[in-house]
């Protein structure tokens, strides 16, 4: 019977003896289906294929970068980020940034567009550089956020202070053994000049 037929998923069943109307809404119905089916598998491909493409653009970033929601739940990374933090992305995904992130990612969320701050990670310094993303409509969706090592940078700019230090040292050091030679000489002067 019809009902057991079209319950069971047959939605192709057609009753005997054939209703040419029946069979033409049948025949439409399919056709719309079929063409519903191939739209859906080619947007699909299309997704998937923008997915790949989205996937090695992020790889492709020469530094740690992550991305999070407004919530600061972290929704994806490349692999950079991966080896700084050491843990994979699977166990990253859904988790929460730190409170020290989510203070900065305030000034975010409160109108400005992008923002760089010096932080600490795992004894190495950072700069975070941070943007907001948006949904079409301009709607603050979550935030990107790329970190540049510079710790190597901080420790040369470090040792050229230290460097600068000791010859500004050593310079006065000089200075003050000039004066006094000078202060010795005009000594020297006006006793030849008393005598």
């Amino acid at each position: 019977n019809l009902h057991t037929a079209l319950g069971s998923g047959a939605v192709d069943y057609i009753r005997k003896p054939i209703d040419k109307i029946e069979l033409l809404a049948r025949v439409k119905s399919m056709l719309e289906i079929s063409e519903s089916k191939k739209i859906i598998k080619e947007r699909l491909e299309e997704i998937e294929s923008k997915n790949k493409f989205i996937t090695a653009l992020i790889e492709s970033v020469p530094h740690p970068f992550v991305y999070y929601n407004l919530d600061g739940v972290m929704t994806g990374c490349n692999s950079r980020f991966e080896k700084v933090i050491g843990i994979s992305s699977t166990e990253i995904v859904g988790e929460n940034s730190s409170n020290t992130h989510m203070r900065h990612d305030s000034q975010l969320k409160c109108g400005l567009k992008d923002l760089s701050y010096e932080c600490k990670l795992f004894s190495r310094d950072f700069v975070f550089s941070k943007s907001v993303f948006c949904t079409k409509e301009g709607k603050p969706e979550g935030i990107m956020c790329v970190l540049t090592d510079i710790s190597e940078l901080k420790e040369a700019h470090n040792q050229i202070l230290e460097t600068k230090k000791r010859e500004l040292g050593s310079s006065a050091l000089r200075l003050i053994q000039i004066c006094e030679y000078n202060n010795n000489l005009i000594s020297d002067i006006t006793k030849i000049k008393e005598f």
